[in-house]
């Protein structure tokens, strides 16, 4: 089955970063023909349009750089009707792209498969929906009719369970990859991709919400690397290489994405909004090291949540160990190879914010930021967020005090979470843009709202 949204297509099959300048424009040493032989590697996408959800390796191919590594790389759109995993399973030379639970089927049907890597380290799955339906929460879903695609039920299943919910309290029906079904209202909601399908109906101007499945209990990667046993066996050097290419692609586009959206738009897809590009690319962002600044890698603990809701909702199937389908090395080798080239460790590399470079935004290990928080009293590190609670006479007073950080909010392009019940005012600072890391910028503006509120506004704070 073909998925179509936009002029984008999305194929049904069985189944941030590092510092830039001095290194992005250049191969890396000794990657050439003297340090291992040549390798011929077809990237299979699992859509039928090259978009924007590609652009770190559309840009390295641009570049030249996997050519450069000594790889000759060929990107291929879907076709309609190709079956991407079973592709893979049966070339040695095809690199993948599916979504993690399509993976786990292949394998779960006996296909010779392994995942090596991931382009997004969360998946943007989501029901996308008209904001009149008010639908924000999976109970909401509760009566309501439902699009699902080939690739999103085990995702459903899951966020359903988790709420305490079946299939028997709304209706669930079987739909193409198209707006069209949402927009005449034949369904209240449909699965999307927070990144496209939502970003296109919401930069077209309509009224639409999307309910994110990874906040709810979904968790899983999305556009994984992977390959077949046998291609991995006999040429892993060329796979590592191959991830360190892409994964230096990705930082470049991210670092420009106004430049790569258009590269986008007019080498490969002139049919598609460059404003929707661009705006897909900046969602992208947050997902490319959702988990880790390492970019492409993965986490063992996130794989064995999606093999356990697999087999939840298909209590039939086998799937053996995680360690025999993932391998772990090849992307954290790749990014070893990065930071040794460039002289950066990449768990505290600049990374890019709405498509510039700021200097000064550098992510943070816990011990750095629980050094600088000795001077800032009242803050804490709390589940990976800077967080303070501020309390006030009145309600009155909450809220002129969460009104007088806002121009400091504004200054630095930075805005906390903010929660406030009657007299109590809780903020969280974290750079969900850079994986959800704490970065220099939050550091930068508590200490900004520590100097605001200190200077004649009666910043009690109170434990």
């Amino acid at each position: 089955m073909i998925r179509s949204s936009c002029l984008r297509q999305r194929v049904r099959s069985a189944g941030c970063l590092a510092v830039l300048f001095g290194f992005l424009g250049t191969g890396l040493t000794g990657f050439g023909a003297d340090s291992a032989k040549a390798a011929t590697i077809v990237v299979q996408l699992d859509l039928g349009v090259k978009n924007a959800q590609f652009a770190g390796l559309l840009w390295a191919e641009r570049a030249g750089w996997y050519r450069d590594a000594g790889l000759s790389v060929s990107i291929e759109a879907a076709l309609p009707g190709v079956d991407v995993a079973r592709r893979v399973a049966e070339n040695s030379n095809v690199v993948g792209s599916i979504e993690s639970g399509l993976m786990i089927t292949a394998r779960s049907e006996g296909m010779p498969v392994v995942a090596i890597g991931t382009m997004f380290q969360a998946s943007p799955l989501c029901l996308i929906s008209f904001k009149d339906q008010g639908i924000r929460r999976p109970e909401d879903l509760v009566g309501k009719r439902v699009a699902i695609h080939g690739d999103g039920h085990e995702a459903l299943d899951t966020v359903l369970g988790q709420a305490g919910l079946g299939r028997d309290r709304l209706t669930v029906v079987e739909a193409d990859y198209g707006n069209g079904p949402l927009l005449r209202r034949e369904v209240d909601a449909k699965q999307g991709y927070q990144i496209d399908e939502f970003v296109a109906l919401e930069t077209a101007g309509h009224p639409v919400v999307a309910l994110s499945l990874r906040e709810f209990g979904h968790r899983a990667y999305s556009q994984v690397y992977f390959v077949s046993e046998n291609f991995l066996k006999t040429n892993r050097a060329a796979l590592v290489r191959f991830l360190e290419v892409s994964n230096r692609g990705w930082r470049a586009a991210l670092a420009d994405v106004p430049g790569a959206a258009r590269m986008i738009v007019e080498q490969h897809a002139p049919d598609l909004a460059l404003a929707y590009q661009e705006r897909s690319l900046r969602e992208i962002a947050a997902l490319v090291t959702a988990e880790s600044p390492r970019m492409a890698t993965m986490q063992p603990a996130t794989w064995e949540a999606n093999r356990a809701s697999f087999l939840r909702t298909r209590p039939s199937s086998s799937v053996g160990p995680v360690d025999d389908w993932v391998d772990f090395t090849l992307a954290e080798e790749a990014n070893r190879i990065a930071a040794s080239a460039t002289g950066s460790v990449s768990d505290t590399a600049i990374v890019p914010v709405y498509g510039k470079i700021n200097p000064q935004r550098r992510l943070l290990t816990d011990a750095e930021v629980l050094l600088a928080l000795r001077g800032l009293p009242g803050w804490r590190l709390e589940d990976g967020k800077l967080r303070k609670t501020f309390v006030r006479k009145n309600f009155s007073e909450a809220v002129a005090l969460i009104e007088s950080i806002v121009p400091v909010c504004d200054e630095l392009d930075h805005h906390p979470e903010i929660f406030t019940v009657y007299n109590k005012v809780n903020l969280a600072l974290v750079s969900y843009d850079a994986g959800n890391r704490i970065s220099s910028t939050d550091l930068l503006l508590a200490e900004r709202i520590e100097s605001r509120l200190g200077s004649g506004t009666g910043a009690a704070e109170k434990p």
